[in-house]
């Protein structure tokens, strides 16, 4: 259990160590070649959920967004620890 663990924990810090980075360095629309024109790094914001679906432009929709995110990833990663369980008791 414990090297998955480290890999997600690896790869979430990654991926919020570049995002930080993006965004106190970089401006919208501000593009970076990292390895010519096959992997480019393009600074945009989403303002809302998945493919810009919103929810509204009052403060609450955001506080409503990020509750929603915080109970799937908890029902994701409970869902993860039972199925983690359950192959643990079957080997």
């Amino acid at each position: 259990m414990k090297k998955p663990l480290l890999i997600i924990f690896l790869v979430l810090l990654l991926d919020q160590t570049v995002k930080f980075w993006i965004k106190t360095n970089m401006y919208i629309g501000q593009s970076i070649k990292v390895l010519g024109d096959k992997f480019q790094i393009y600074f945009i914001e989403n303002n809302g959920m998945a493919f810009g679906m919103e929810l509204g432009e009052t403060d609450y929709s955001k506080l409503a967004l990020t509750l929603i995110r915080i109970v799937f990833v908890c029902g994701i990663a409970l869902i993860f620890i039972q199925a983690y369980a359950k192959c643990r008791e079957s080997a």
